[in-house]
């Protein structure tokens, strides 16, 4: 998921500096932080439309 951040076409619409400073500002890795949202999401992965995508 890190790497397809740095590719301008993937989540176009997300600022890159926003997602990094909210993660240093609730003092979590980014990675970690990644990783725990692909994981609170992925029960939802159905629902979402997103399900049998791979996430990383």
């Amino acid at each position: 998921m890190r790497k397809k951040l740095k590719t301008a076409s993937f989540a176009a619409a997300v600022d890159r500096d926003d997602v990094t400073q909210g993660a240093e500002e609730i003092g979590v890795d980014l990675a970690e932080l990644i990783t725990t949202i692909v994981d609170a999401l992925e029960p939802l992965a159905d629902e979402l439309g997103i399900a049998g995508q791979e996430a990383g």
